[in-house]
């Protein structure tokens, strides 16, 4: 046993109501003084950011000019890595050295001191 189905009615459904935004009230200052203010929220919102951006350019600025230094104190003329190239080829010429003395005949002692 169903339900009795309800029956079509033939009048069109009762709108809901609709409730309206409230109407702004009229400001005291009027819309200059609005556009003012718009206009400094939005100087003051670009002077924080171009405020941010400097100091980060600051900082990339000096960690560059001491990246730069540091290389140049490396790598550059009469750096480091030229001073540890320079002890390196002398290791190398006292490592020929030793293989010369410690060379079994005088030919190959000769031979490996001319390599030097």
């Amino acid at each position: 046993t169903r339900p009795p189905t309800p029956e079509p009615t033939t009048e069109p459904p009762t709108p809901e109501p609709t409730t309206q935004p409230p109407t702004p009230e009229p400001s005291p200052c009027g819309c200059q003084c609005l556009q003012k203010r718009l206009d400094d929220a939005a100087c003051e919102q670009s002077t924080e950011r171009l405020s941010a951006c400097d100091s980060y350019n600051t900082c990339y600025n000096s960690t560059s000019h001491t990246l730069s230094k540091t290389w140049g104190d490396i790598c550059g003329p009469n750096g480091e890595l030229e001073a540890l190239q320079n002890e390196l080829y002398a290791v190398f010429r006292i490592e020929c050295l030793i293989l010369a003395i410690n060379a079994s005949s005088g030919l190959e002692r000769h031979n490996a001191i001319d390599e030097i």
